[in-house]
């Protein structure tokens, strides 16, 4: 096991910048995911600390040894790749020993590493068979079973289930996260999946053009995003963004008005100018609905609404609709709930809790309202 430090990481390609003055500090026994759009960086990051790229800038530390420019080989990593990469003429047993044999090691000892290795993947009654007879999920675990008998410092993971279906790779996704629980090793694991880093990680990196936008923990990056990409990119379905202004009415309390809504934010140190353009952001779940004709709740923090679309997946449904200003909005219910028809009218009724203000021109977070409270205003 051991920590992994990235200071000031840049790279580039032909000109193009990949990574920016990345900075970043693994723990030791750590989950890291890092996670964003393709081109964001993140495999670029992974590659440099495997040693597969060489950084243009910056130092790279893996157990407080500089590795910077050491080979892959001398890094005493292993990385997962999103191809399985096995050898087709050797069988699973083969394929998990191949590293050690290379290595020379004693055959008791390969033996031993590739037992407990199966073990632990439930692959002991497949040793003997050969890729080609393993379906992919078996395949994915001797890949990771490959890696596990170098017994590594630091386990290098680039979207290792994006090749395994929706049910497998739930099933896998499980499978991994006890194996991070009984090898305690640090793993450092690259998705553009958020469900995969909300599940998996103990702290995510959120990247965007190749520089870090937000580390946290699941819950930190979900219920206090830094800005508004990173609100926009956690969470499924995606926020709803209202714009409006805001303005302070007294020493303690700011509002926000748009789309025919109102919401108070009590605040007396955030700084800005009255009418300032920004942006609203309600997660899909917090909200409840009404008829329109029916809601005894009703308040200058209900916006009305037509259903577009309803999207019925089991323990929950999704209304897709439109404000009366047009803008679209998502709503997120419990399944067991009374369901409007597509074209109903509803009064959608914001919850004070979870509420989010942003800057419409740079993004930035300016606060969050959750139960009551305001936070990082």
């Amino acid at each position: 096991m051991a920590k992994v430090e990235l200071r000031g990481i840049t790279k580039i390609f032909n000109g193009t910048v990949a990574v920016r003055k990345t900075d970043l500090e693994i723990c030791d026994g750590e989950f890291m995911v890092l996670v964003g759009p393709s081109g964001c960086g993140k495999t670029t990051t992974l590659r440099m600390v495997a040693g597969l790229e060489m950084p243009s800038d910056g130092m790279i530390l893996i157990g407080e040894k500089d590795v910077t420019y050491a080979e892959p080989k001398n890094r005493d990593i292993a990385m997962v790749f999103q191809s399985y990469a096995l050898y087709p003429h050797m069988t699973v047993y083969e394929n998990m020993a191949f590293h050690l044999k290379i290595k020379k090691m004693d055959k008791k000892e390969i033996d031993e590493r590739v037992q407990n290795a199966a073990a632990l993947l439930g692959l002991s009654n497949y040793l003997a068979r050969y890729p080609k007879q393993l379906s992919g999920g078996q395949r994915q675990r001797v890949a990771l079973g490959r890696a596990i008998v170098r017994q590594p410092q630091v386990f290098l993971m680039d979207e290792p289930l994006s090749n395994l279906d929706a049910k497998l790779r739930v099933q896998t996704r499980a499978e991994l996260i006890k194996l991070h629980q009984k090898l305690k090793t640090t793993f450092i694991y690259v998705t553009h999946d958020q469900t995969e880093a909300m599940t998996m990680g103990t702290r995510i990196v959120v990247m965007k053009d190749g520089k870090i936008q937000q580390v946290g923990t699941p819950a930190e990056i979900y219920n206090h995003p830094a800005n508004l990409f990173v609100a926009t990119f956690i969470g499924s379905p995606a926020m709803n963004l209202l714009e409006g202004t805001l303005t302070r009415e007294t020493d303690h309390l700011l509002r926000f008005c748009g789309n025919g809504i109102s919401v108070q934010f009590p605040n007396t140190d955030l700084k800005i100018d009255n009418n300032s353009k920004v942006l609203l952001g309600i997660r899909p779940e917090n909200m409840n609905i009404y008829p329109v004709e029916n809601n005894p709740n009703f308040n200058d923090s209900c916006l009305r609404c037509m259903v577009e679309v309803v999207e019925h997946i089991g323990s929950e449904a999704i209304l897709h609709t439109r404000t009366e200003h047009q803008e679209y909005m998502i709503i997120k219910i419990p399944g067991h709930a009374k369901i409007p028809a597509v074209g109903a009218q509803i009064q959608a009724q914001i919850f004070y809790g979870k509420t989010h203000l942003f800057d419409a021109d740079s993004g930035n977070k300016l606060c969050t309202r959750s139960y009551g409270a305001v936070e990082n205003c």
